[in-house]
């Protein structure tokens, strides 16, 4: 079987005129650090789906430069765990003849907070303030970012030129759409992230664009290692028990151990060497419909057969739940077969429901036994048909005690 290490597992970092430079030259890529606890262990989320060996592919959004001077910018592959670290780093660039001293904060230099700073709704300046003391976080034109969630990286092949949005999104003379991407950019406020996962199809695409618009030219990358530290280590605290704090605490205990063939998880997932791809919080409909996790497996021949979808509960696992399963099939079943072409297309995908929560509702069981194994087909235009068969649904029960997790399959 072919290692997972083979594919291409991609996640794309968002940044700015501001802070590329100092990520793309100092070799690492920042993340904020939200005040907020939900929302932070949101973000830890993201940061803990990433292995060392992945891909990271920049994405430069807009402030006021020219379209052809944002997009996309990369590529290169992770080298380290997360970890949380306050300390500055500075780039400095001559521009135009005058030198700037770009730099990404590790916490507020006014304050101290590590907390990430904040845009008042009314400042048209859009002007970044600390969330503790309230003082902007400006100089000389200048916007600096308090990013202290880091992770390292090292270039495989740097290209100058980014690929703009239209080459990325409109223009079809490359096979393929970015669909994960696509849904976040066309939504609206709010459905940003810092971090987005790839489809190992979404990462060849934008290397291969990457490749096309810079003819092939690789540079070398004018860098400085990322500094000696004092670094910490991003744990997961589960708290007391017996359930979560946060839904997005399960979340991101899931995204450290889902491939680490952790006891009962294995047994509904799968085995560890299987795994090709798992991303959380995965949109796959134009009006924000997303699902928390989702996994694809590949056989011995490494193609790609099954695709898992699992749906997370903090509390109890509600009909609802069920509901969802039906509303996503036919789509998750596009986003994992749609754009997948490795020796040859495939004709057949099994997706596999998965749903964890603390406990279950009163009549869930009768509502899991009228769900019957079933199967549906998706018609492409180009007259391939893609039979999905979707499985009976699997259910977990997790119990938080002692500061560990265990989990229970419940049968019905």
């Amino acid at each position: 079987m072919k290692n997972r290490n083979n594919f291409l597992r991609g996640h794309v970092f968002v940044v700015d005129k501001f802070s590329w430079p100092v990520h793309r030259s100092r070799l690492f890529c920042g993340v904020k650090n939200p005040k907020d606890e939900k929302t932070r262990f949101s973000l830890y989320a993201d940061l803990k789906a990433i292995r060392e060996n992945d891909i990271v592919i920049f994405y430069q959004r807009r402030i006021d430069e020219p379209p052809e001077n944002r997009g996309f910018r990369g590529y290169f592959k992770v080298v380290s765990e997360p970890f949380f670290d306050e300390e500055d780093i500075e780039w400095e660039e001559n521009i135009n003849g005058k030198k700037v001293l770009y730099k990404v904060l590790g916490k507020c230099p006014y304050c101290g907070t590590s907390y990430s700073e904040k845009f008042e709704a009314n400042d048209n300046k859009r002007e970044p303030k600390c969330v503790i003391c309230g003082k902007p976080l400006v100089d000389d034109k200048l916007i600096y970012h308090i990013l202290p969630n880091r992770i390292l990286i090292e270039p495989v092949e740097y290209y100058e030129l980014p690929v703009d949005d239209n080459t990325a999104y409109i223009d079809v003379t490359d096979q393929g759409v970015l669909r994960t991407m696509l849904f976040r950019k066309i939504w609206g406020p709010g459905r940003e992230r810092s971090i987005s996962h790839l489809l190992p199809e979404e990462t060849e695409k934008i290397i291969r664009l990457l490749r096309r618009v810079n003819e092939n030219k690789v540079e070398n990358l004018n860098s400085i290692e990322y500094p000696k530290t004092s670094r910490k280590k991003i744990k997961i605290e589960l708290g007391e028990g017996p359930m979560v704090k946060h839904e997005s605490v399960l979340e991101a205990w899931m995204m450290e151990n889902i491939d680490k063939d952790y006891d009962v998880l294995k047994e509904v997932i799968g085995p560890s060497n299987e795994i090709e791809y798992f991303g959380n919080n995965v949109l796959y409909g134009i009006g924000g419909e997303k699902v928390d996790i989702l996994v694809t497996h590949i056989n011995e021949s490494g193609i790609r057969y099954k695709a898992s979808v699992i749906e997370l509960k903090k509390g109890n696992i509600t009909k609802d739940a069920i509901s969802q399963v039906k509303k996503y099939a036919y789509w998750i079943g596009q986003l994992v077969t749609a754009n997948y072409i490795i020796d040859h297309e495939i004709n057949k995908l099994t997706l596999q429901p998965i749903l964890i929560g603390y406990d279950t509702a009163k009549n869930l069981n009768n509502e899991l036994s009228q769900f019957k194994r079933n199967e549906l087909k998706i018609n492409y235009l180009n007259n391939r048909t893609v039979k999905i068969e979707i499985e009976q649904i699997k259910v977990l029960k997790y119990l938080v005690e002692d500061g560990k997790i265990k989990f229970t399959i419940e049968t019905h």
